[in-house]
Order: C-alpha cells, then sequence, then structure tokens
C-alpha cells in the first residue's frame, strides 16, 4: 500500500514507544498531514462519528500495526490558535466572530453523539487560512480527555483541562476533594463554553491564559474592562459569566454568533 511510509517514520522518532505526532505529506494527495499514534481507540471512535463535522480535524485513513497500536492520519492546520495570536497579535472582530462560530459547531456536534471535549485550548483549535490568508476556517483537535456524557446535563466529577481554562466550578475549593474530584457534579458543556470564552478573550486580548490577570482573577468585573468595546463583548462575557447556572450554553453562543452576524 502506497502511504504506509508514513507509518515507517514513527519508528525513528525518539518518543515514548507507540505514542506520539509527526507531520509528513499523504503521497496519495500530496497534501500535508498529521499522524498520531498510540491506542487511541476512544479518539478514532469519535473522530469517525464526526466526519461530516466540518469544524472537527478530518480523519484522512487509518492504520493499526501488529502490536495495535492505531495510526490516525489527520488534515494538517497551518497552526493552532495560540501559535497565530503570538505570531500575528489580537484577532479582529471578525475573525474572534469565525473562531467561536466554528468551535461551538464542533462542540456542538461532539454533544450530539454522546460526548464532552473537556480541554477547549488555544492550542487545540486549529487555523486553516483560506484565500491569500483573507479567510479563516477553525477545528476542533486532540480527543484525548473527551469523554461520554452521562445524561443530557453531561454532569462530570472529576477535574479536567488545563489550568487557565478551567471553570469557576471546577477550580471553587469548596468543590474539591483532596483525590482530585469535584464534591458536587459540573455540566461540561457549560465548562466548555468557559474555555471557549477564555480563548475568545485571548484572541481579542492578546492576554493569554498563562497571565495572572487570567489565571488568579477570571472575574467578570475584569474580563469586561479587558475586552475591547465591539459587538463581542457581551457574547463573550456571557461565555465566561462566573456561575454557571447564568452561562450561556453552546445553543445559546450559536444563536447570538447567529444574531451578530445578520447585523
Amino acid at each position: 500500500v502506497k502511504y504506509r511510509f508514513i507509518f515507517s517514520q514513527a519508528m525513528n522518532i525518539q518518543l515514548p514507544p507507540a505514542k506520539g505526532l509527526f507531520r509528513t505529506t499523504d503521497p496519495e494527495t500530496n497534501e500535508n498531514v498529521v499522524v498520531k499514534f498510540g491506542h487511541l481507540e476512544k479518539e478514532l471512535s469519535i473522530l469517525r462519528k464526526l466526519t461530516k463535522a466540518s469544524s472537527v480535524i478530518r480523519l484522512v485513513r487509518t492504520w493499526t500495526d501488529d502490536n495495535q497500536v492505531q495510526f490516525l492520519v489527520l488534515e494538517s492546520c497551518n497552526y493552532d490558535a495560540l501559535q497565530d495570536v503570538q505570531a500575528h497579535g489580537c484577532y479582529s472582530v471578525f475573525k474572534c466572530r469565525s473562531m467561536i462560530a466554528d468551535i461551538s459547531n464542533a462542540l456542538l456536534a461532539v454533544a450530539m453523539i454522546g460526548y464532552c471535549h473537556r480541554d477547549v485550548t488555544l492550542e487545540n483549535i486549529g487555523v486553516m487560512t483560506m484565500d491569500a490568508q483573507k479567510s479563516f476556517k477553525f477545528k476542533l483537535l486532540d480527543f484525548d480527555l473527551a469523554e461520554a456524557t452521562q445524561d443530557r446535563a453531561s454532569p462530570r466529577y472529576n477535574t479536567c483541562g488545563k489550568k487557565g481554562y478551567l471553570a469557576p466550578e471546577i477550580l471553587d475549593p469548596f468543590m474539591q476533594r483532596l483525590d482530585g474530584f469535584t464534591m458536587l457534579p459540573y455540566d461540561a458543556s457549560i465548562a466548555d463554553v468557559f474555555a471557549l470564552g477564555v480563548c475568545a478573550f485571548a484572541a481579542l486580548t492578546n492576554l493569554l491564559p498563562s497571565s495572572p490577570a487570567m489565571v488568579i482573577r477570571p472575574w467578570i468585573d475584569d474580563v469586561s474592562r479587558a475586552i475591547p468595546e465591539s459587538s463581542l463583548k457581551k457574547l463573550v462575557i456571557n461565555m465566561l459569566w462566573p456561575e454557571y447556572t447564568q452561562r450561556y450554553s453552546l445553543l445559546m453562543v450559536q444563536k447570538a454568533v447567529s444574531e451578530l452576524n445578520e447585523k
């Protein structure tokens, strides 16, 4: 098979056995691809169910070796959103709105197959440039931490995600136990909205989640002062609302973006 040489490249990578990621060229299409390998049964299952979701990274093909290690050939983005912000500075309102629209679409598609992502970060948002970099398509990446939801409210007990992106209901010390679980269940899809709000805030302000202002004081008054006045300000504030029962849901985010696009 022509593309088998792709997978042989993994043998030359100095990484822990049976786990890794590298970029190469697809010999069938001559397009750039990313190859992820490891024991990726869950991620493979999720991606196969999301082939029609245009805002989720596309699975090109798969391969399993004799040791039952899966190789996932994925479409390649130009860079991730963190690299984009660092290299090109703050997003315009239009570009940020496009990111929110695409990734909320992706998260809804994930929810429709009964999963929550739980690791929405700038690094896990791929950026594809089109029309000589005049337009952009954003893709949701990396389903390593995704989990099946238990019911429509998708309650979770275990603390999961990257510091700086975690919703207040996950970080609340009164909800934390010593074993890393929360005392009360939280809605993982609403927590994903908060994480996407952090991404939007960082893209608009160039204050990345590692900034102390984002980690220590993620409250709404600081957020409101930092976000430039624009049509997106109300939406981002509602995505970052500290009280999760008043925070926008994914459907509310989509409705708000649609209304902004109509103006």
